[in-house]
């Protein structure tokens, strides 16, 4: 029961050796309890050794009365010059993203990994520019 509830803390794995092999950092679930706590709900897990772990939580949601209002669509010129940030570890995903924002008047910016994609953030922070859009691929090797 102790190792169900350390899984809720942060930085806390009940099994160590996914993490190592997966990369995991023991955060998912901690920011789960937050956000279920947040809403006023509740969230555990039912678990049992080499069958396996379920996962729970209870909200109480109100039932929305009326439509929500939709974001009005991007024109075409709002995108010009548009300084994007592309991130991916595959060359043939940035090249063909590259191109395609290209095409679209933006002005893209292609790095192949986390601490490249860190690096550009902070030249842009340090010459007082921004990527307003990041184009993040989720799933790289060392950081994603």
């Amino acid at each position: 029961m102790d190792k169900q509830q350390g899984v809720f803390e942060a930085f806390s794995q009940a099994d160590g050796t996914m993490a190592r092999k997966f990369g995991g950092t023991g955060l998912g679930l901690t920011i789960c309890t937050k956000l279920v706590g947040m809403m006023g709900g509740r969230i555990w897990v039912e678990s049992q050794p080499g069958q396996g772990s379920t996962f729970h939580f209870t909200l109480r949601l109100a039932i929305q009365t009326a439509p929500s209002a939709r974001p009005a669509p991007v024109q075409a010129e709002e995108l010009l010059n548009l300084p994007v940030l592309i991130v991916d570890d595959n060359f043939t995903n940035r090249h063909v993203l590259q191109g395609m924002l290209n095409r679209w008047g933006m002005r893209p910016t292609a790095v192949e990994g986390g601490r490249a994609a860190l690096q550009a953030l902070e030249i842009a922070k340090s010459t007082g520019r921004s990527f307003p859009l990041i184009l993040l691929d989720g799933q790289m090797p060392e950081m994603d």
